[in-house]
């Protein structure tokens, strides 16, 4: 059965390019920061902010609270980070940079089966949203007061509605999917589902079994695009 997490605070990899003096210095001098102790630093940084931001709140959190749990002195934080602000930016993009590393990349997984590709992209994006929760609860909470997050999660939802609708489309041109689907509303639904499903699933109070309520996820998806699986299984190009 699922119960509540305690927060699980994954490796960032990165992904955005850090601001800061020193940032900029590195960058005309054209040395690129790699794994080593910079890319430690900042990593331990935002592993940092994600502990401070669960206790505090975005609000009442502060670069102090954030350089004191990391063990670090408040100048190494401006060398990666402008602002508390800017920090926030670079742990909500973890998400996307994990939907699109994870899931979209899981669609170069071609197996024979469509609704065997369809189940192993909804696992992982339970995966995903498993693994940072703490990140989802704190980009919705600041979302309901910053209009600039709010439109960034709208624009990044829309991304995902459009590469559905997409893949709905493909599957429809090669007779796996019923071709009278509307794959735009089709998509717009079972991607707004799916997400607020995974946030109840794991935020919530939710006593589902994680596999029964992928099944279950599953079946929706297949029942709504009417999707079957083909004898002679062309590739998606």
């Amino acid at each position: 059965m699922v119960k509540q997490i305690t927060p699980e605070i994954a490796v960032v990899r990165g992904g955005k390019t850090p601001s800061g003096i020193s940032v900029q210095r590195r960058s005309q001098t054209g040395v690129i920061q790699g794994e080593g102790k910079a890319q430690r630093t900042r990593e331990r940084i935002m592993q940092a902010a994600r502990i401070v931001f669960a206790r505090y709140g975005y609000q009442d959190a502060t670069v102090e609270h954030v350089v004191r749990e990391a063990g670090l002195a408040r100048g190494s934080f401006y060398t990666y980070f402008s602002s508390k602000h800017d920090l926030f930016r670079h742990l909500a993009g973890v998400i996307d940079r994990s939907i699109a590393e994870e899931v979209v990349k899981s669609d170069g997984l071609r197996k024979s089966s469509p609704i065997e590709n369809l189940s192993i992209s909804n696992q992982i994006y339970l995966a995903v949203v498993k693994r940072n929760y703490d990140l989802y609860v704190l980009v919705d909470g600041v979302a309901s007061f910053d209009n600039s997050v709010r439109d960034a999660r709208l624009a990044s939802r829309k991304k995902h509605i459009d590469r559905v609708s997409k893949k709905i489309n493909q599957w429809q041109e090669l007779g796996w999917a019923d071709p009278d689907v509307n794959a735009d509303l089709a998509a717009a639904l079972l991607v707004s589902m799916t997400a607020t499903f995974s946030r109840w699933l794991y935020i919530g109070q939710s006593q589902f079994d994680e596999d029964e309520a992928l099944e279950y996820l599953n079946n929706i998806w297949i029942s709504t695009c009417k999707l079957k699986d083909p004898q002679n299984a062309k590739e998606i190009k």
